[in-house]
Order: structure tokens, then C-alpha cells, then sequence
């Protein structure tokens, strides 16, 4: 979470404005920035999935797929690997 940017104080209607890789601002909300930090601090972990980010989030598989589905327009599934894939292509651009 390198690229959060703090917008009026840190927060802007309970949302935290973050810098896409393109220099995009989005908003991002508390707990997606939640998920995200629990995605990105497990991607060492080849097994990990959509069971081990509920377990860590301390919710069940459904709750989690609600919580994610209402905060983004994605699945579990699709949501750590968009991370991933967002991880290895910065990981590529750090290279260059």
C-alpha cells in the first residue's frame, strides 16, 4: 500500500484515496483496504485461497463473498488474483 494517499485527513466519507499503478486515483474503502493488505501479505503462501483469506478475516466463505461482492464487482477468487496479477506486474516494473 505504498501508493495510499492520505485525502483530507486520511479519510473522504470512509473511503482512503489510493494511486493506481497509472497514476488513477481511486477510492478505496476500509475493508477492502483490509483485504487487501491480508491478499498481499500472503502472496508467499502457494495455497492460499479463498478458505485461508476467511480464516483470517474470521468470517465464513458466504460471509465473505457478500462482504467482497458489495465492495467490489468481483468474486473472491477474482479478487486475490487481481491482486496477484497487480503485485507481479509492479514487481516487473520495479525490475525495469
Amino acid at each position: 500500500m505504498d501508493s495510499l494517499v492520505k485525502a483530507h485527513g486520511g479519510r473522504f466519507a470512509g473511503q482512503l484515496l489510493e494511486l493506481t499503478l497509472e497514476g488513477v486515483p481511486t477510492l478505496r474503502t476500509h475493508h477492502q483496504l483490509i483485504l487487501m493488505d491480508i491478499v498481499e501479505n500472503s502472496l508467499s503462501e502457494n495455497d492460499f485461497g479463498v478458505d485461508h483469506l476467511s480464516r483470517k478475516m474470521g468470517i465464513s466463505q458466504p460471509q465473505l463473498y457478500l462482504k467482497i461482492s458489495s465492495i467490489t464487482v468481483c468474486s473472491p477468487v477474482s479478487f486475490i488474483h487481481d491482486i496477484r496479477l497487480n503485485k507481479a506486474l509492479s514487481l516487473i516494473k520495479e525490475s525495469k
